[in-house]
């Protein structure tokens, strides 16, 4: 329950009515970008003026295939 609180923010802008395939393939790439500009803010408050930034990226591995799809930013 406590994983689900915090992907449900990412999933508001989903259309409920797409197929369930196109859906969940939305859902997983608004929760990794999501992810990403929570992990971008988290540096921004932890690292001190003028130390260089880590590079966050977003990307979702498919299963199925084993093929990566980086997200545009």
């Amino acid at each position: 329950a406590a994983l689900l609180e915090h992907i449900t923010p990412a999933l508001r802008d989903v259309p409920a009515d797409l197929p369930f395939d196109e859906r969940l393939e939305r859902g997983v790439e608004a929760n990794v970008l999501q992810s990403v500009a929570q992990l971008r803010a988290i540096s921004e408050r932890v690292l001190g003026e003028g130390e260089p930034r880590p590079l966050v990226v977003g990307a979702v591995y498919h299963l199925d295939d084993g093929s990566v799809r980086v997200l545009p930013d």
